[in-house]
């Protein structure tokens, strides 16, 4: 609705067309009106309307006066018939619609000539986005290599990342008129903006764009022989495939990376196949190595060595403490997310606070975990960076379905299901509400998401997404179209990477009420530990003081008959009647 006002100004006839059409459509009814009030008037002020329709800002009334003979007396006849209208020095059309109805019906020559005559009178200090914009449309392909790389380079400094990579995008059937080394810099710049402004968001309009560009980065380098910008390009590659395809595939990758610098002592060259190396086994919980690389990264790393990727690999090191020793970790992210936005790399701003949101969310502190998804996610709001808003919006959906707030939590997981390519997380707590209220779509759900999950077998999703399956069958009594073989050695990989993990506790919990398993597993989160050797009374006040109402609900229903009441209200109050 806020589009469809700004693009007709509020006039009610206007309103009501654009409603019955497709985004993006001038309504036939609408464009025959305004060229209808168009056609009679004479050639000078229908040749200023064509030129301006070309500009979707307002224009200088200086320049205006220039794209037609007597354009002084067409501007008044135009403003008359409500097509334009000036404001101090500048006009513009009366509405959106009206400039987008004009300039629909220019033929390609009128368009194109518009376009040209534009770029001859603005000047080279406005908005290179501008004149970006009017060299593509003109065809004019010395303005496009002249003003195109400007504007994308203007957008990534302003951090408008997904514009910058739409300025990039459009110079891609240009880039064989650049010298090969002036078209490795702006591959490798693409390849930076693809890699911030597309990683995590829409499943289908730039789903696989980032590792395109990231693939055509490695070609390039690979066929002019400078292993260190390919050895770049692997990585940024590496992280890309795991967006779209698998972390297996991501971690060969990320070998190749490091083996196409070929045999010799760790330099600044190895440090964007070291951090990767890092990165992805830290979000499986993967300790040994991503200590390992991030050492090693540490030691090659020099007083020159790029910001971001030092911050990165701190982070890393920072959140895989945190992550097996909580609160550990938490300052030093909280410094580094400090240090990345003075130094404006607000992407690893938001991973610090991430990550540190994951961290006390599977250690039961979810008022921490909250207050670091809602620093993450306004700053992902405030820089564009739509990916790492969603992926911060997923665990604030599974805190408030651990909150209690089940509706909240439902809200969310659609919410994110619709913009996000990795959302496994919200379809397991989404599949566990569904279960635990007794709807009939819960089957499906709990399916969908091990689905999902078993396809990449990544442990952070597989154990959800078993503790969610083995939940659904101890309370439907339904056996589940996964082998529970498959469900235990699934909580093997867990208590193998995160024992203390809520997430492997609840694998644990669930399987055990199957009669799974004989006894707690060691190293599992205290108050599973309490409700699987017998103590659920004192499980259930440790629940009660997480804050964790469904579980110690749970426990509670082991207890004594005032206990049992008691596990009933909350049920109750839930709403989880399937219990």
């Amino acid at each position: 609705l806020e589009t469809v006002m700004r693009l007709t100004d509020g006039n009610p006839l206007f309103v009501t067309e654009l409603l019955g059409v497709a985004p993006g459509q001038v309504p036939s009814s609408i464009r025959d009106l305004i060229l209808g009030k168009a056609a009679d008037l004479d050639s000078e002020a229908r040749d200023l309307l064509k030129g301006l329709s070309v500009v979707p800002e307002p224009v200088a009334v200086a320049v205006a006066e220039q794209l037609a003979p007597r354009a002084e007396e067409g501007l008044e006849r135009c403003t008359r018939r409500g097509l334009l209208e000036v404001r101090g020095h500048r006009v513009k059309f009366r509405h959106e619609l009206i400039r987008r109805a004009v300039e629909e019906g220019l033929a390609t020559a009128e368009r194109e000539s518009a376009n040209s005559r534009m770029l001859e009178l603005l000047r080279d200090d406005t908005d290179p986005a501008r004149l970006a914009h009017h060299a593509i449309q003109a065809g004019d392909v010395e303005a496009i290599l002249r003003f195109v790389p400007r504007a994308a380079a203007s957008a990534a400094a302003v951090g408008s990342h997904r514009e910058a990579v739409r300025h990039y995008a459009a110079l891609e059937p240009y880039l064989g008129r650049f010298e090969p080394d002036a078209r490795g810099e702006i591959l490798d710049a693409w390849g930076t903006e693809a890699a911030v402004g597309l990683r995590r968001t829409r499943r289908g309009q730039h789903r696989g764009e980032d590792l395109r560009v990231q693939q055509m980065r490695v070609a390039h380098h690979h066929e002019l022989a400078n292993s260190a910008a390919e050895s770049a390009a692997l990585a940024d590659a590496a992280y890309a495939l795991y967006e779209v395809s698998s972390l297996a595939e991501a971690k060969a990758c990320a070998a190749r990376a490091l083996e196409v610098l070929g045999p010799g002592p760790d330099g600044s060259d190895h440090l964007p196949a070291f951090e990767v190396l890092a990165v992805l086994p830290m979000m499986v919980g993967d300790a040994e190595a991503t200590l390992h690389w991030a050492d090693r990264a540490m030691g090659a790393a020099g007083p020159d060595t790029d910001d971001a990727l030092l911050i990165s690999i701190l982070i890393s090191r920072a959140s895989i403490i945190d992550a097996h020793h909580y609160p550990q970790g938490q300052a030093e992210n909280c410094a580094l997310a400090e240090r990345a936005a003075d130094a404006g790399i607000w992407h690893q701003a938001c991973r610090a606070f991430y990550n540190n949101a994951e961290s006390a969310a599977q250690a039961f502190d979810l008022k921490a975990a909250m207050d670091f998804l809602e620093r993450s996610i306004a700053a992902a709001q405030r820089e564009d960076l739509p990916g790492w808003e969603a992926r911060a919006m997923v665990v604030a959906g599974m805190v408030h379905f651990h909150a209690g707030d089940w509706d909240r939590a439902e809200d969310v997981a659609h919410e994110v299901m619709a913009v996000s390519p990795i959302y496994e997380p919200a379809l397991a707590f989404l599949g566990a509400i569904e279960a635990r209220q007794g709807r009939p779509a819960a089957r499906n759900t709990v399916h969908e998401g091990w689905r999902h999950a078993w396809r990449g077998a990544e442990p952070q999703y597989t154990v959800p997404a078993a503790a969610v399956l083995a939940e659904y069958a101890w309370i439907t009594g339904e056996e589940v179209d996964v082998a529970i073989g498959d469900l235990v050695a699934v909580l093997e990989k867990g208590l193998e990477l995160f024992p203390s993990y809520e997430r492997t506790g609840s694998l644990a919990l669930w399987l055990w009420k199957l009669g799974e398993l004989e006894a707690a597993p060691a190293g599992i989160a205290e108050p599973y530990r309490l409700m699987i050797e017998g103590e659920p009374l004192a499980a259930a006040r440790m629940w009660e003081s997480y804050r964790f109402p469904y579980e110690q609900a749970i426990a509670l229903s082991s207890g004594d008959p005032a206990a049992q009441l008691e596990s009933l209200e909350i049920l109750e109050t839930l709403g989880a009647t399937a219990v």
